[in-house]
């Protein structure tokens, strides 16, 4: 299944609030944000503190590891606010946030179909996962299965599409889980009305003076049928003002954690210049899009950059399209068989490392 927490207790300002952790990235979570105090440890629980990406503490907690199954509770103060903020906390590092009723793992992928549409935010994704039962990967198990019995294929054959079907699995986590796009570059060059545009709402306040964003916004959107996280920072300058420092701080936070930077600059004959000052502050691994944008207001020499106006709406279409080039899901087709879930992953890589009767019981479990 999607690796997932709930709140296990009712919500309320109650003595011990208990969340539940499920899933194969649960122990990279607990690991992020739990800090073990070494002489408390006694079985399987552990006493202490859960911190902030700035490693400030959240409270101080007990943990229930049982990390052989990627099962793990946090028994937490009950008040909203601690509780709330480690389930955002959670969310960030890749679990999804669920009801208690959710957790229960799905033994088919029938069931899984079922829990996991919820999950899905835009029409692509409800496409592609409703998909999957009774035709996509449900099909594509029951002809495998039938081929291996029948000798129609052989066993390297198998492994060779498995193979295949396994690297889906990145494009559907792209899918239901929104990827951050930061949008970065210097004051007044049109991001907060970019950001308004993308979005379709009046996300960031925008205006023709230089520093109008003063901290970082940010909204869920769908781009191409991509749910986005999408990010207005500050306008990047010199500056001795203190809130200004601060924002800056936090949008190279933001960068670094980005699955995308959207660099824009604004058409002029210094583009290149701006580019260079500004790629200075954007980590060198991150993936970046540079858009130069109020291309309609001066005539714009050739280049290899993507020219729009956020203003009049021009190439904005090739923008979105661009965007959904750079994450990987340009192309994608969503009846296509695709592995959505945890457990079809230790499924399918299971049966590579086995022979037929190992592939067929496991394909047998992967169906339900």
């Amino acid at each position: 299944m999607i690796s997932r927490a709930a709140l296990l207790t009712p919500a309320g300002p109650g003595g011990i609030a208990v969340i539940q952790l499920r899933g194969l990235r649960a122990a990279e979570a607990v690991e992020n944000i739990f800090r073990f105090q070494a002489d408390t440890a006694q079985g399987g629980l552990k006493l202490g503190k859960i911190v902030d990406e700035e490693n400030n503490v959240v409270d101080e907690v007990l943990l229930v590891d049982n990390s052989e199954q990627n099962l793990f509770e946090i028994h937490c103060h009950g008040g909203p606010r601690v509780v709330q903020r480690i389930l955002m906390l959670l969310r960030d590092n890749g679990l999804n946030i669920v009801k208690w009723q959710e957790l229960v793992d799905a033994d088919s992928i029938e069931q899984e179909v079922t829990q996991t549409l919820p999950l899905a935010r835009t029409r692509k994704a409800v496409l592609a996962i409703s998909h999957q039962h009774p035709a996509g990967l449900t099909a594509w198990v029951e002809g495998e299965i039938s081929s291996l019995k029948k000798d129609l294929i052989d066993i390297h054959e198998y492994y060779e599409e498995a193979t295949r079907l396994l690297r889906t699995y990145t494009l559907t986590r792209r899918l239901l889980q929104p990827a951050q796009i930061v949008i970065t570059g210097p004051v007044n060059v049109g991001k907060s009305t970019l950001a308004n545009v993308l979005t379709g709402r009046r996300q960031s306040l925008a205006a023709d003076l230089p520093g109008t964003t003063r901290d970082y916004t940010s909204q869920l959107t769908d781009i191409n049928g991509l749910p986005v996280e999408l990010i207005d920072t500050a306008g990047r300058r010199d500056t001795d003002d203190y809130l200004e420092k601060m924002s800056l701080e936090k949008a190279d936070k933001l960068l670094v954690a980005a699955d995308l930077v959207l660099l824009v600059v604004s058409a002029a004959d210094d583009v290149d210049e701006q580019i260079d000052q500004q790629l200075e502050h954007i980590p060198i691994e991150a993936e970046v899009l540079i858009v130069v944008n109020k291309a309609d207001r001066v005539d714009v020499p050739a280049s290899s950059y993507l020219h729009i106006s956020a203003l009049v709406g021009d190439n904005l279409d090739e923008l979105r399209q661009s965007i959904a080039d750079q994450l990987g899901l340009s192309s994608f087709n969503p009846a296509q068989p695709l592995v959505f879930t945890d457990r079809q992953v230790a499924l399918l890589t299971d049966s590579l490392s086995g022979e037929l009767e190992t592939v067929l019981e496991c394909l047998r479990k992967l169906r339900g």
